[in-house]
């Protein structure tokens, strides 16, 4: 992401698409696609997870049901954004241009690197804090 750099996964053509709509037809096929187990890890991703199992371990004592329902309905939202943009990703490129799309992913993986950064410090902190405490 930094780099700017095009992923490396092949665009379908579209007698790749044909075949596709032919094997979706298939209720087996339907069926195998709705349970794939990997599709929300792979949407969400280890940090958003992560995230979610932290804020909801944090989240004890009194309201602990609404502090549960609250990290997953914003799971679940954080899926339905991700899946509306997966739909109207060619109309978003067409209207940003190609260059502005680099940007923004060059954008976005910085941020992204400076919250790893922030993580790893504050958890190098933490771990240092309770070792000087115990000993």
């Amino acid at each position: 992401m930094l780099q700017g750099q095009t992923s490396k996964i092949r665009q379908h053509s579209k007698e790749d698409h044909e075949e596709i709509k032919a094997k979706a037809a298939d209720s087996d096929t339907v069926l195998s696609l709705a349970l794939t187990p990997l599709g929300i890890p792979i949407l969400a991703g280890p940090g958003t997870i992560a995230t979610a199992m932290n804020f909801a371990g944090m989240s004890s004592g009194m309201g602990h049901v609404e502090q549960v329902a609250a990290i997953i309905i914003a799971f679940a939202l954080m899926c339905l954004v991700t899946f509306l943009m997966f739909i109207s990703a060619n109309r978003i490129v067409k209207l940003l241009g190609k260059h502005v799309i680099n940007v923004i992913s060059r954008v976005m993986g910085l941020i992204l690197a400076l919250i790893a950064t922030q993580m790893v410090i504050l958890g190098v902190k933490n771990a240092i804090e309770m070792y000087t405490k115990s000993a």
